[in-house]
């Protein structure tokens, strides 16, 4: 199977000259520019959104040095200690923290919460606050797995039923220009630039005001050049996940050990693994050929390559990787069978 990863990813590779500009920093200082210059510049993220229904005429684009910067803002605009937020366990860790400064607070599960509409528990409790805000992600970064649009829709429905003063941020920094969805409902959208292009930091907010975020023009476009370096393999960017299926098929069979996730990005390559502990030394080889495993020793834990990484290696040390996964997941699983008997 060695060869499958071998000819994918020689297939459409990236050039020398892509290699060497998607490795190059944000430019320090921003540049400011006219309305109609920038609003152009907006006009060539939306188009880039697929299927976001929105454009630069009911929505602003702004720029910061990082998401974190935004999630901060955010936080500090919209929430007090009459505020319900309403989130999940499986948000950044920049929002870990300041969840955990949050007076009044609602967390969703995944699958019995988000993907089995229970609605009624978010709206029973917003109902004894002046305010709600909902923070939730759009794709996980661990799990690849896709909120679906219908619950936001749903929620936001209900929201308006029962006279509730909300808003609504997606945190869509795994989902942006790569996953379909409509934000015409969302209050904000928020993305990471280092998601898709690993080496360039830089907070984007897509909103209805204009009052977070700056106008940086040359940060806006130099982004572009590089982006688009990655959205021209999105032919090679959807194959990316049965690829990965296809080549650790065998290992995956083990149900006792492992479960791919439902309702994944075809960009992100994630398994559930239980009972799987690894080693600090094993946990930062793994990650120095891109596969990432839970740092934490839990029993539920879980394996994900992502695409933009992934595909940036020479097949030699993709390959390299993969093989040090086997061995160590092997030795793993002989640890967990000896400990169950």
């Amino acid at each position: 199977m060695d060869k499958l990863i071998e000819w994918y990813l020689c297939q459409d590779p990236y050039t020398e000259e892509e290699k060497e500009l998607l490795k190059t920093l944000r430019p320090e200082f921003p540049e400011i520019v006219d309305n109609d210059t920038y609003s152009e510049l907006e006009k060539e993220y939306f188009n880039r959104m697929p299927f976001c229904n929105i454009s630069s005429n009911t929505h602003c684009i702004r720029f910061d040095e990082s998401g974190s910067s935004f999630i901060n803002k955010i936080f500090d605009k919209e929430v007090d200690d009459d505020t319900l937020v309403v989130s999940t366990t499986y948000e950044h860790g920049s929002v870990q923290k300041r969840l955990k400064e949050v007076k009044n607070i609602l967390l969703l599960n995944s699958d019995n919460d988000i993907r089995g509409y229970n609605i009624e528990k978010v709206i029973n409790e917003a109902k004894k606050y002046k305010k709600t805000f909902v923070y939730i992600i759009g794709t996980q970064l661990s799990t690849g797995e896709i909120t679906p649009q219908m619950f936001f829709e749903e929620l936001k429905q209900e929201f308006i039923n029962n006279n509730i003063n909300h808003k609504i941020l997606i945190d869509d920094v795994h989902g942006m220009f790569v996953t379909p969805r409509d934000y015409r409902i969302f209050d904000y959208v928020l993305y990471t630039a280092h998601s898709l292009v690993n080496e360039y930091e830089m907070g984007v907010l897509i909103s209805k005001e204009n009052d977070l975020g700056l106008q940086a023009y040359n940060w806006g476009s130099e982004y572009l050049k590089r982006l688009d370096i990655i959205l021209s393999k999105k032919e090679k960017m959807m194959q990316f996940k049965n690829i990965m299926i296809q080549y650790l098929n065998k290992l995956i069979a083990d149900t006792s050990t492992f479960r791919l996730y439902n309702q994944t990005a075809n960009h992100i390559f994630a398994v559930e693994t239980k009972g799987i502990y690894y080693s600090e030394k094993e946990y930062d080889k793994l990650d120095s050929y891109k596969i990432r495993v839970s740092e934490h020793k839990i029993a539920n834990s879980w394996i994900r390559i992502r695409f933009q990484e992934f595909t940036r290696q020479t097949p030699e040390k993709a390959i390299e990787g993969l093989h040090y996964l086997f061995k160590v997941i092997n030795k793993a699983m002989m640890i967990k069978n000896m400990r169950e008997g």
